[in-house]
């Protein structure tokens, strides 16, 4: 399978600005793409986005982490 075109600029420029992280958080995510925290959770919520759940299983708020693989694969379009 090929990668989408732009897919590994933005791995590289992901790289760039969180090195040494392999997975981001929300807020992290959303700075990156440039959008919403709200965004980022609704693209999560329409699996447009993977993530991990890393909430307790009695939290009232979700939190995720996100992979720079994803986050890149959605930015490259």
């Amino acid at each position: 399978m090929r990668d989408k075109q732009g897919y590994r600029e933005q791995i590289e420029r992901l790289a760039e600005i969180y090195p040494n992280k392999v997975m981001l958080t929300v807020p992290e995510t959303a700075s990156v793409l440039g959008v919403d925290k709200r965004t980022v959770v609704s693209l999560i919520a329409k699996k447009k986005l993977a993530a991990t759940d890393i909430s307790s299983s009695n939290a009232k708020n979700k939190r995720y982490i996100i992979p720079i693989t994803a986050i890149a694969r959605l930015a490259a379009g």
